[in-house]
């Protein structure tokens, strides 16, 4: 794991935040591409990630059966990351 991954998961936990590393998050997805772009897109917003056609939805840590979720922005902190 290189220095900076190891420096933002650090950073994240002491913070209270969840890190994840998006640079894999369409890893095993590749249906979503389409013409060589995706077609679902993200935008963080204050250390949440929302789907940019409805940013009122956070994605959600939820437990080990449905590990990640899209659910209502409540300001939870499984749904902060860093």
């Amino acid at each position: 794991m290189p220095a900076f991954e190891r420096g933002m998961r650090r950073a994240a936990r002491n913070s209270g935040a969840h890190y994840l590393d998006d640079s894999r998050l369409f890893h095993g997805h590749e249906d979503l591409r389409r013409r060589g772009r995706v077609e679902q897109q993200f935008v963080r917003d204050a250390g949440t990630l929302r789907p940019a056609a409805d940013t009122g939805l956070c994605v959600t840590l939820a437990g080990p059966e449905e590990p990640l979720r899209l659910q209502r922005c409540a300001g939870a902190a499984n749904q902060r990351f860093a």
